[in-house]
């Protein structure tokens, strides 16, 4: 019978051990979760870039940006910039709703609305995702076919990079990848 006592007495001890490891554990986890802060919105741009080998005609790189939500929680007032940087100039365009549209309320057909930045800079294109309820979780939204032409000129570079901000992101996470052209 001491025997049986014996094992009893081991068995219950280890069930208290392991009791108070899976505490340590959920403690551990629940600590981890609270303070680590995972990107969980990611940018990234696609593109396609037409070189014209005449000195005649436009050159052109039409892009586009998509945001991801990897979270769970719906982004709020979700907005993306985008930063050009040439030595060359170019014209910008796209589809977005204008200021001057969106001023005549006009029924505009775009996803996006071009509005002004912190600061106003040479470059620096600024748009708002015209859907209130914002971005939904696990979903995706593009930025689609914006479009940077400039004369056939040699040499050039050009340089795109974007960030996306929301009200869970106020101070922006940067695109995953950017858009580079050099020509000599």
């Amino acid at each position: 019978m001491s025997r049986i006592n014996e094992l009893e007495e081991k068995l219950n001890h280890w069930d208290k051990q392991l009791s108070a490891y899976i505490e340590k554990i959920k403690e551990a986890i629940s600590n981890n979760t609270e303070s680590k802060t995972v990107e969980q919105v990611h940018g990234y741009f696609t593109s396609s870039i037409n070189i014209r080998s005449e000195e005649e005609g436009d050159n052109c790189v039409i892009g586009s940006f998509y945001v991801k939500n990897m979270s769970p929680k719906t982004l709020k007032q979700l907005s993306i910039c985008l930063i050009m940087k040439a030595d060359i100039s170019y014209k910008f365009s796209g589809k977005y709703a204008t200021t001057s549209m969106i001023n005549q309320k006009k029924s505009v057909p775009f996803r996006w609305e071009q509005v002004e930045g912190p600061e106003e800079k040479e470059g620096v294109y600024w748009f708002r995702l015209s859907n209130e309820e914002g971005l939904g979780s696990f979903s995706k939204v593009s930025f689609p076919d914006f479009m940077i032409t400039w004369d056939n000129q040699m040499p050039c570079s050009l340089n795109i990079n974007g960030f996306v901000y929301s009200e869970e992101n106020p101070d922006g996470v940067p695109a995953e990848n950017s858009i580079h052209l050099a020509i000599q």
